[in-house]
């Protein structure tokens, strides 16, 4: 049975030690092997290369899985900022062309205009602090990646 570890004479089969992986030359059959040590080299780059990526998507699926349970509550009211952020401004632009229609036929001034601007300040600033929460997580889970690949 041949272990991982032995290297053996493409040729005759015979068991190569270093010596004779150093020589490029077997000891049974004189044959250069000097195209199965680059064979084996190439392979174990290509392992440490597969070890590489094993180990990062390890990483990975541990840094997605705790990413989006950890931060669930945040998620959710940063989502909630978004609706009603966006929502004002829906609000907002009704409020602005209902009050234009008025003007004509109550003659209102032109400042009750004005009135949805407050509705346009108050989404953009929904929209910000849902943005900064988002930010914020984000922030987090790349500090934890880090502290995980540190360690």
């Amino acid at each position: 049975m041949k272990k991982p570890n032995e290297i053996r004479c493409p040729e005759c089969d015979c068991l190569l030690k270093q010596k004779d992986l150093k020589k490029g030359i077997c000891w049974k059959c004189s044959i250069s092997i000097t195209e199965l040590k680059n064979k084996i080299e190439k392979e174990k780059i290509n392992s440490e290369i597969q070890q590489r990526v094993d180990k990062s998507k390890q990483i990975h699926k541990l840094s997605n899985g705790s990413s989006n349970s950890r931060y669930y509550a945040l998620r959710i009211v940063s989502g909630l900022l978004i609706f009603i952020g966006w929502g004002c401004f829906i609000v907002a632009l009704f409020w602005f062309f209902y009050l234009l229609s008025q003007i004509v036929n109550y003659d209102l001034s032109y400042v009750g205009l004005l009135q949805p601007i407050g509705l346009i300040i108050g989404g953009v600033i929904n929209i910000a602090l849902a943005q900064l929460i988002n930010l914020f997580i984000d922030i987090a889970n790349d500090v934890n990646k880090i502290k995980k690949q540190k360690v």
